[in-house]
């Protein structure tokens, strides 16, 4: 080999050397407060609250059953934490920032193979320290989000070597490429319209017939297409998204995902204010505003279209890539994180990435002084990087993640509801009290919040109010046992032993395994007939034979009898 050969590649792997380590310092500062968060909403179904990853058994139910929903990877990524870190949520957070840190140096991988160094670099860059990123990175259960681009990525780069000039070992590429689409699908399925892109890809290469790349991609599109249905399947009928909230006919869908579409390239050009919960806006089919963005979307395209011969192809190719990997989440297929808003960040992780692109070509674009364009990419990651450290802080607890939520959207009522959940787990019951009153106060046919205020309503001796929010949880979930429960502790602590026991039994037949039900039965019956209390324990033990809350119940009766036929 040529000595100028060796030199140059020498030089080349000392760059992604220095690229990566680049990447990761960023990461970790901008993520400082990452390292000292703890776990939030959502990630006790997944993780710690999660009785599949507790035992070997659970790991096979993953993938044998449908209790890994639609990842299975990913659970099967969270088995292998919770054995290795259990419940400090350190580990979860770590291991995720350095998925995101090999996302991004794969992001200058690919890239570099179309841009020169200072797009590839500048762009990975801002994938990296974006602060939209933060709700995929900083939250653990979004891993699914960081896996499936991490197998998205590694599929692309397989499939891009598999399309090039060379043709030894091409069908192990193209195998690998294969390969690592199908561990994509299994982490996260928001990656299906990866084919897609593939087929854009080709169309603007214009390399290869029509017949030839459909051929070479109906695999990847086969399994697009299973991972579809079956995503649709599950958001619909596991994950509850039917009824009111999504019932939304065709046209306004239409024009609402024009709407989402804008939403998220300004969110990118503009990051501020990020928030949890976005408020949700009215789509009116009658309104001429409502068809503002779709007009806007059409006059862009038109342009884009004209313009297509002096913008350079891969620019064009990023914006489709953005729209492409959006599809999913414009609001046309039912999701269930819809019934709070109709966008999240987490949902334009992938599809972002082409924007950022384009803005790098832009900054690219500055030619003189040629140190400029470095300065404006150095000030344009100093600032994403504070701003990703402050918007980090966001994510810390539960308490800090909805009272920010609370503060920037008034109208999140799952803010406010699940900031009392928070504040009652620390014992202020009336700061979850007003929390609760808010919840309904922006939506009142919220069955949980009212089931939720008649338990507390209860504890604080405000008997008929607890009645009334309990009596309404019933008339909206007239099947929810806990609501049930809830309301029969309503009917106890106003006195009505008859309407609380019958409460208490109807908890149970909804749900045979509610340890609580039996426990209130007890206490119910104990002051009068102890017999009948010991009967209920025992029943339910019988369902939960290692329930500490029946067991203890069980030795105080037991132990007051003793005590009761010594004193005899």
């Amino acid at each position: 080999m040529p000595s100028w050969i060796a030199s140059m590649r020498s030089q080349a792997t000392l760059k992604k050397y220095c690229v990566v380590i680049a990447i990761g310092l960023l990461v970790l500062l901008a993520y400082g407060p990452s390292f000292r968060a703890g776990f939030i909403w959502d990630d006790d179904v997944h993780v710690t609250g999660n009785a599949q990853m507790r035992d070997f058994q659970g790991f096979f139910r993953i993938w044998t059953t449908p209790e890994a929903v639609y990842y299975p990877l990913t659970s099967t990524f969270f088995w292998i934490e919770t054995h290795l870190w259990g419940n400090k949520p350190f580990g979860y957070h770590l291991f995720n920032l350095i998925v995101h840190i090999a996302n991004s140096f794969l992001v200058y991988l690919i890239l570099q193979s179309f841009f020169e160094f200072f797009i590839a670099f500048f762009a990975a860059l801002l994938f990296a320290v974006h602060p939209i990123q933060v709700e995929s990175v900083a939250w653990i259960t979004e891993l699914k989000n960081l896996l499936s681009a991490f197998f998205c990525l590694m599929s692309a780069l397989f499939y891009l070597l598999y399309s090039g000039t060379m043709t030894r070992g091409r069908g192990k590429r193209y195998l690998a490429a294969l390969f690592f689409f199908i561990l994509a699908v299994l982490s996260k399925s928001q990656v299906v319209m990866l084919p897609v892109v593939f087929l854009f890809f080709h169309w603007f290469k214009k390399d290869k017939p029509l017949p030839g790349q459909l051929k070479a991609l109906a695999p990847f599109f086969l399994i697009s297409l299973l991972a579809s249905c079956w995503t649709i399947w599950e958001q619909t009928f596991h994950s509850g998204a039917f009824g009111n909230d999504w019932t939304a006919p065709f046209l306004e869908r239409l024009l609402r995902s024009a709407h989402i579409l804008w939403f998220y390239a300004a969110k990118i050009a503009f990051p501020h204010p990020l928030m949890f919960l976005y408020p949700k806006w009215t789509t009116d089919v009658h309104s001429f505003r409502s068809y503002f963005p779709l007009f806007l979307l059409m006059l862009t395209t038109l342009f884009l279209t004209l313009l297509r011969k002096k913008i350079a192809p891969r620019v064009l190719f990023c914006l489709l890539y953005f729209a492409v990997m959006l599809f999913p989440f414009l609001g046309f297929f039912n999701i269930y994180f819809m019934k709070y808003s109709f966008v999240g960040d987490h949902f334009v992780y992938h599809a972002g990435l082409g924007l950022m692109v384009v803005f790098a070509c832009f900054i690219n674009g500055i030619r003189k002084p040629k140190t400029l364009k470095w300065f404006m990419m150095a000030l344009t990651v100093l600032v994403l990087t504070g701003m990703t450290y402050v918007h980090a802080l966001t994510f810390r607890s539960s308490e800090t993640l909805w009272r920010d939520t609370a503060n920037k959207n008034p109208r999140a009522w799952l803010a406010f509801h699940n900031l009392a959940t928070v504040l009652y787990s620390r014992w202020d019951v009336m700061g979850a009290i007003r929390n609760y009153e808010l919840a309904l106060k922006i939506r009142p046919d919220f069955a949980e919040a009212h089931s939720n205020l008649s338990y507390l309503l209860a504890s604080t001796h405000q008997g008929d109010l607890a009645i009334a929010h309990g009596l309404a949880a019933i008339r909206l979930q007239p099947n929810s046992a806990a609501s049930h429960l809830n309301l029969g502790i309503a009917f106890h602590e106003s006195g009505d032993i008859k309407n609380a026991e019958e409460q208490y039994k109807k908890a149970i037949s909804l749900s045979p395994g509610l340890d609580a039900a039996y426990a209130d039965l007890a206490d119910l019956w104990a002051p009068q007939n102890r017999k009948e209390a010991l009967r209920w324990l025992k029943a339910g033990l019988h369902q939960n034979p290692n329930s500490p809350l029946l067991r203890g119940k069980l030795h105080r009766i037991l132990e007051e009898q003793e005590i009761q036929d010594r004193s005899a």
